[in-house]
Order: structure tokens, then C-alpha cells, then sequence
């Protein structure tokens, strides 16, 4: 397959060469939106993922509501890597809160929240204050202590 991506192919697969097109531009631009996540952090483009017709060969179709997903984030686009992942299995990477030590809060992640509260919520996340207060019953407040105690103890370690 030639270097360039031929227009039938491109055409014929628009989501895929999209997919593609960014994971590039993530990595090897020093201009792009995110290159500052991927590329300046070290992650790479495999050789085998060079070409569109490399890609699309290893991963195939995208189906729908998927994206681009690197199993394990820390690692490159490389084949074992690599899947079509819908957003919550790609969620399940990420860390359960963010912490903003200014503000003095903490967001949680409503399906961690609801996986140690043991219950469901309406809330799509939670912020939880870490100085003083706390929301909700004493449920809310136990699971909320957790977790400030976590990110007071991954801060620390540099996590």
C-alpha cells in the first residue's frame, strides 16, 4: 500500500481514518490540542500504524459509539494496545476523582461513588468538600472521607 491514503479508502472508512488521523496528530504534533498527553509524555505511533491501511488492517471497523482506546495508557498505539472501546470501558482507566486543592474539593465519578456507596444516584458526579463539610448522609460522608483520604495519600506520593 502506497505512503498516501488513497481516497476510495479514506472515503470508504471516514471514522476509522478520522481515529487514525488524530492518534497521529496526538503524537507527533507539538501544535495539536492534546499533544501535551501523548506525544510530549513519550507515546508513540507503532510502525505498523504508520500507514491508515496498516491501522485499519490490525484494528478493522469502527463500530458505533466507540472511539480509539489504548488499553493500557501509558503505553503506545502498537498492536496489543489498541481497541474500539465505548466510553464507559475507556472511563474505567481513568482515576475515580479529581482532586483541586485550591478549591478544596474533590469530584468523584458517579459509578465509583455508587460502587463504594453501594447505591445508585441521579448526580452524574459528586463534588465533595474536603475542608470542614461534607454533602449528604452519613453514608455520603464515610464514602466521602475515603476518598479524600486516597487523594491526600496519592498527592503525597506523587500519583
Amino acid at each position: 500500500m502506497p505512503k498516501g491514503v488513497p481516497d476510495g479508502l479514506r472515503n470508504r472508512y471516514p471514522r476509522e481514518y478520522n481515529s487514525w488521523k488524530s492518534m497521529k496528530q496526538r503524537c507527533n504534533n507539538p501544535k495539536a490540542a492534546y499533544y501535551h498527553r501523548y506525544g510530549q509524555r513519550g507515546i508513540k505511533v507503532h510502525e505498523d500504524f504508520e500507514t491508515f491501511w496498516g491501522f485499519l488492517s490490525y484494528i478493522g471497523e469502527r463500530p458505533e459509539n466507540t472511539s480509539l482506546d489504548r488499553i493500557d495508557v501509558d503505553a503506545d498505539y502498537a498492536p496489543g494496545n489498541v481497541r474500539w472501546a465505548s466510553p464507559s470501558i475507556q472511563s474505567e482507566g481513568r482515576a475515580p476523582y479529581k482532586h483541586d486543592r485550591v478549591r478544596g474539593s474533590i469530584t468523584v465519578r458517579r459509578s465509583t461513588y455508587e460502587d463504594r456507596a453501594g447505591f445508585q444516584s441521579d448526580s452524574v458526579s459528586y463534588v465533595v468538600k474536603l475542608r470542614d463539610k461534607y454533602v449528604g448522609s452519613s453514608t455520603e460522608r464515610s464514602v466521602a472521607e475515603e476518598m479524600l483520604k486516597e487523594a491526600l495519600e496519592n498527592d503525597r506520593s506523587g500519583i
